[in-house]
């Protein structure tokens, strides 16, 4: 069998090497078609680093050039503030945004085929995107940051004009507080309460520090209070939030004071720093349209926690207050180190600062006023805070009925203190202006700057790196893209098609076949046997089931008489239809052993002989048939196996004749396999065999010397 495999190998192998010069032919017309995957991937490199580099030259030339920028910068400078189209704003900033993707996937192309790693141009995409959400968002969200006892909680009050975030002489607010626009779907929903999860409560928890005046007892205790608490609330709330839903019309003062109580409980419990999150309320009574005003706790605290959440706010709100007391009129050193935190890490975030001024209103003359009000507004000013977005203000005014003893007090005090009784709604209609004219104008600003700065700079170096690499061939200069490729294609198709497919190809297959019938030749024997074996004995198990017996068979048969019964008619019926039975089952095995052949050995080496050409994948095909496989294979073994048949069950034993030649074929067809009845005499009880195949394969001998004598002779007769 390993010979007939060897030679089916070798008819594939000759029939593809006379096929060399007819598969040349059919693959350079897909060559010149540009249908090869090599050429065509090569040619669709060429080709997008071709318009790749053109994109970036006319964007050079375009949206990157000095007048495109000065076009941008001059449109706007004559933007007025109350007067331009906003959305026509923002469709200007998403044009502007597009064409700088596009430019930066360029870069990005070019980056990945030159191996520059240039870690800037995915910092650009990621300043890119962010701008455009910024620019995209609908819900504007305004910080209130400051000191502790700035009046934060009492200016967002009076934004609202109602006093839902509560105000005291003593710490207030704990917990980042957010009001935020009625959500349309669930109007009832008064405020949600977001605690950590697990996660993150466990890695705040094990940041939590020691006050400057706790003892280690204290602050053990407070550990321990603040786990039960949450422990408590998990158990009470067991899906990391919890809503307050709203009071309605017909309940009285003290259940809407009761609910807003409940609420400030968890805003100034400072137990619960490191359980809840954030605290959402929903009210109608914003100071704009789609606005979110969110209090964090002062930067002076001593919880560590309270500084990092409002640096947080400060980077992802749109803009912010930064509230400063004007009875302190110098800025103090948490107010120093708070600006110089922005300043070195959000830079950008003080052209979105207002200064806010609170409690100059306790000033008891003008003139102290006016000296605690020039010096506030001057240092914020050396801190970069934009003069006219520095605001006086008495936002509890705001809070009280013009017709109490308080507010005339208060009106009647201030109203000699210049603007600081118009200070809140200037500052009010200043922010307004700003969320809803200025913000998009500084986007649009930002945009242009990165542009300017970041992507005008990558992409002179992109187009020197390519130049400098060689990555499109001198001669584009002088032809187009489709007849420099056409030209490449006719030179190189000799080369290609003898170095990169066919020698390849061929070698690949005449490896396989060194190892299939040398290096595994072994396995391959074994393999067959196995098989064989185990097909043979699937198809014979009913064929080895007991037969009928003779003298049962003689007894019933009809014969001329019954005086003297004859058992060599039955007998000899019964074995020549064994014989047939078995001679199909062979033939059946040899059937299934013939498929194994030609997929596992036939098919694969096609398959492999293909890959000259993986765009049609039968380019090869060979002629030799599963039929003709069939007929070889069963050719073979039934040269073998019908002798076998013969001797061992066609004919009958009391036939000395018939089993004397059935012997004789048995040895001359398969001499090993009548050697190995001779050595295995568990096979004939009698020894009969054993005896008479020795002797007949003497008689043999004396017909002939060939080769098959031969064979006899070594396996039969003893040299003395």
């Amino acid at each position: 069998m390993l010979h007939l495999v060897d030679h089916w190998i070798q008819q594939l192998l000759g029939e593809f090497l006379q096929k060399r010069d007819h598969f040349k032919y059919k693959l350079k017309e897909k060559w010149e078609k540009q249908e090869l995957f090599v050429n065509h991937e090569h040619n669709n490199k060429t080709r997008t680093t071709y318009f790749v580099v053109k994109e970036l030259q006319e964007a050079l030339n375009g949206v990157l050039s000095r007048s495109s920028f000065e076009e941008t910068t001059d449109y706007i400078t004559k933007l007025e503030c109350k007067n331009h189209d906003v959305n026509e704003l923002k469709e200007k900033f998403n044009e502007l945004s597009e064409q700088y993707f596009k430019i930066i996937d360029s870069l990005e192309y070019i980056d990945r085929e030159t191996k520059s790693y240039n870690t800037h141009i995915k910092s650009i995409r990621d300043s890119l995107m962010s701008l455009k959400a910024l620019n995209d968002k609908i819900t504007h969200t305004i910080c209130i940051i400051g000191l502790e006892k700035a009046g934060k909680s009492t200016f967002i009050n009076a934004l609202t004009g109602f006093q839902l975030l509560p105000t005291a002489s003593e710490r207030c607010t704990q917990i980042r507080t957010v009001l935020k626009p009625p959500l349309q779907n669930q109007l009832q929903r008064f405020a949600t309460v977001t605690y950590y999860n697990d996660h993150e409560f466990k890695t705040y928890f094990d940041k939590m520090v020691k006050k400057t005046d706790e003892s280690n007892e204290q602050f053990e205790r407070r550990k321990r209070e603040v786990m039960e608490e949450r422990e408590a609330l998990k158990k009470k709330f067991p899906h990391e939030h919890f809503d307050i839903n709203a009071y309605d019309t017909r309940s009285n003062e003290a259940e809407k004071q009761k609910i807003i109580n409940s609420l400030h409980d968890y805003i100034k419990g400072e137990l619960y720093v490191n359980i809840i999150k954030e605290i959402s309320i929903y009210t109608d009574k914003l100071p704009g349209e789609n606005y979110e005003l969110l209090d964090v706790p002062g930067f002076d605290s001593p919880i560590k926690e309270h500084r990092d959440a409002g640096l947080l706010a400060i980077a992802t709100a749109d803009a912010f207050l930064f509230l400063s007391n004007g009875q302190s009129p110098s800025l103090t050193d948490p107010q120093i180190c708070l600006l110089h935190e922005i300043q070195t890490h959000h830079y950008e975030a003080m052209q979105r600062a207002f200064g806010i001024l609170t409690k100059l209103d306790l000033c008891s003359t003008r003139a102290i006023y006016l000296d605690h009000y020039e010096k506030c507004k001057g240092e914020l000013i050396d801190k970069l805070f934009n003069p006219a977005r520095i605001f006086a203000a008495c936002p509890r005014l705001e809070l009280l009925e013009e017709r109490s003893d308080e507010y005339r007090a208060i009106d009647g005090k201030i109203r000699h203190f210049d603007n600081l009784k118009n200070g809140f709604e200037l500052a009010k209609a200043a922010l307004n202006e700003f969320i809803e004219y200025e913000l998009p104008k500084t986007h649009l600003k930002q945009l242009l700057d990165l542009g300017k700065t970041r992507l005008l700079r990558f992409a002179n170096e992109a187009l020197d790196i390519v130049r400098q690499k060689q990555l499109l061939p001198e001669n584009l200069a002088i032809m187009s893209i489709d007849e420099y490729l056409k030209v490449h294609n006719t030179e190189h198709w000799d080369r290609y098609y003898y170095e990169d497919r066919f020698n390849p190809t061929f070698a690949k297959a005449n490896e396989w076949h060194t190892t299939i019938i040398t290096r595994d030749r072994s396995k391959f024997i074994n393999d067959t046997k196995q098989i064989f074996h185990d097909c043979f004995l699937e198809l014979t198990k009913e064929f080895m089931q007991p037969q009928q017996r003779i003298d049962k068979l003689m007894y019933e048969v009809y014969g001329y008489t019954k005086l003297i019964l004859n058992a060599h008619p039955p007998d000899n019926n019964q074995r020549e239809k064994l014989s047939f039975e078995l001679e199909n089952i062979v033939d059946k095995t040899s059937d299934h052993l013939a498929q194994h052949f030609y997929h596992s050995y036939v098919c694969e080496l096609e398959n492999i002989l293909n890959e000259i050409s993986p765009e049609e994948k039968d380019l090869y095909r060979t002629k030799l048939s599963l039929e003709k496989c069939r007929y070889e294979v069963h050719a073979l073994i039934f040269r073998i196996c019908r002798p076998v048949i013969m001797a061992g069950l066609r004919y009958s034993r009391s036939d000395f004749h018939c089993k004397e030649e059935a012997i004789r074929e048995l040895i001359y067809i398969a001499p090993i396999v009548a050697y190995k009845i001779v050595n295995d005499r568990t096979q004939d009880n009698r020894g009969e065999l054993a005896l008479m195949i020795p002797n007949l394969a003497e008689l043999l001998l004396k017909g002939g010397s060939g080769t098959s004598e031969r064979l006899i002779q070594s396996l039969f007769v003893r040299d003395e």
